[in-house]
Parts: C-alpha cells; sequence; structure tokens
C-alpha cells in the first residue's frame, strides 16, 4: 500500500505532463474545431482552412457576418501572461490586396488593440456590409493605431491615425476628394477623432468627431466643416449644396448632438 501511495504523484505529474504535451503539439485545425463547438468562435464567423499551431498560425478564406475578409493570422505572445493579459499580435490579408497588422490584447479589465499599421484599399470597404452608402475609392493608411477600451465601453486610452491618400467617395461613382487624415485620441471616456484635410484636397475638411462607445447603441458628436475647393469635381460642389446650406464664405457645416 505504501508503494502505491508513492506511485501515484508520480503517475499524477506524468499524465499532466503528457496531457500538456498533446495540447500544445495539437494543431490549429483541432484546437478551432473544439473552440467552435462548445460556442467560443462568434456566430457567422467560418473559414476554410486553419494552418500552424495553437500560438502561431493563420486561417484562410475567414468569412464573418460583415462579408468576406480574407486570410487573418496570429503569433501569441506569451510573456503578456505575466502581466496579467493576453496578447496576440495579428495579421489581416483582404481578398482585393492590402495588409494590417498589430497587436491585440485583453485583461481583465479592458482590451483593444496596439500598433495598427499597414494599407488597405478603401474599395475593400465596397464588398463588405459597413452601412456606408457610397462608394469608396484611394487608400487607407493605418500609423500605430492603438485603442484601449474598459468593459463598460469606456476608452482608456486611443492614439495614432489614420490616412486616406487619393480618397474618393460618391454615387454612382467615386469623385476625387484629395488626402484626409484622422488623428485618435481619448476625451472624457470618449474616443474623439480630429479630422483634417491637406491644402490640395478638392474637400476641404476640418473638425471633430466623438464616439461613446459606453450606450447600447455608440452615441456620435460631431461639429465638421467641409469646403469644394475650385478644383473639385462639379458632382461634389452638387452633393454639397444639396445636403446643407453654405455659410457666406461657402463653408458647410455639419453637426450631430447626442440624444440625451
Amino acid at each position: 500500500m505504501a508503494d502505491a501511495r508513492r506511485f501515484w504523484p508520480v503517475a499524477f505529474v506524468f499524465l499532466v505532463a503528457l496531457g500538456l504535451a498533446l495540447v500544445i503539439r495539437a494543431p490549429a485545425t483541432t484546437w478551432a474545431a473544439g473552440a467552435e463547438r462548445v460556442g467560443l468562435i462568434p456566430d457567422g464567423i467560418r473559414w476554410e482552412a486553419v494552418h500552424g499551431r495553437p500560438w502561431q498560425g493563420r486561417a484562410s478564406e475567414v468569412v464573418a457576418p460583415v462579408g468576406e475578409l480574407g486570410q487573418v493570422g496570429w503569433d501569441l505572445r506569451p510573456m503578456s501572461l505575466l502581466r496579467g493579459q493576453l496578447a496576440v499580435d495579428i495579421s489581416w490579408e483582404p481578398l482585393r490586396g492590402g495588409h494590417l497588422e498589430g497587436r491585440g490584447f485583453a485583461g481583465l479589465t479592458s482590451h483593444g488593440i496596439r500598433g495598427l499599421e499597414g494599407d488597405l484599399p478603401a474599395s475593400t470597404l465596397n464588398h463588405l456590409d459597413t452601412g456606408i452608402p457610397l462608394l469608396l475609392d484611394g487608400t487607407l493608411r493605418a500609423h500605430g493605431v492603438g485603442l484601449q477600451i474598459r468593459r463598460d465601453g469606456a476608452i482608456v486610452a486611443a492614439g495614432g491615425s489614420f490616412q486616406w491618400l487619393e480618397a474618393a467617395a460618391g454615387l454612382p461613382r467615386p469623385v476625387p476628394l484629395g488626402e484626409h487624415q484622422a488623428s485618435l485620441d481619448a476625451l472624457n471616456e470618449r474616443l474623439q477623432l480630429q479630422l483634417a484635410s491637406s491644402p490640395e484636397a478638392a474637400l476641404g475638411t476640418s473638425g471633430r468627431l466623438a464616439i461613446d462607445f459606453r450606450q447600447p447603441t455608440p452615441a456620435v458628436e460631431a461639429d465638421l466643416q467641409f469646403e469644394a475647393r475650385d478644383h473639385a469635381d462639379p458632382g461634389l460642389h452638387n452633393f454639397l449644396r444639396q445636403q446643407l446650406e453654405p455659410d457666406p464664405q461657402g463653408h458647410y457645416r455639419w453637426t450631430i448632438q447626442p440624444e440625451s
């Protein structure tokens, strides 16, 4: 009996070590199938194939409720667990070109992304269910974009910027708008975007946009000013005149106040 009691701790350690070895060596396809069965994968997310290991791999032909996403890759950063977070480097290669990558993280009280970089054809959004009522063209470029949001929707930190190069938008065809930029910041627990355009842009843009994610439906507050410059497409002049009233200087102001 004494020999048996000495045997069980050794056997337990062996079984745990064997189980960990099997888990670590399991291909990503096994993990993905298991996560899908127990409901860890959100509804509407599908993929054609998964390659690699649970901590590093890629999924091809990913489809989400918004549409076809293309290829998504991940690389788990285990040292983040020492800081009480789960962090993973994520890359996205859409079907129609472009590449974005950044580090996603999740902790006990907040989650978000850091260091988002890369380019994305704006036309990619035309093929996704984004709710944007215009056709887009040009290149969207991310520069060190970061966002940290608490579980209750409050914005803890935000930074970096997006550029829209050779921007174009409109119906039935996109009209040139020029170069535009949105800088991210956190203000009063809301996400604030400061918008600006280059001096040569056909559409002059300035102002700010704030989004409060603490509401069931995000509340938007905006104070933006537009100007169709002399070299702008006539369709842009007509669109602004139909949608907004110009001031004496020919500027168009668009404001939104959140419902109280």
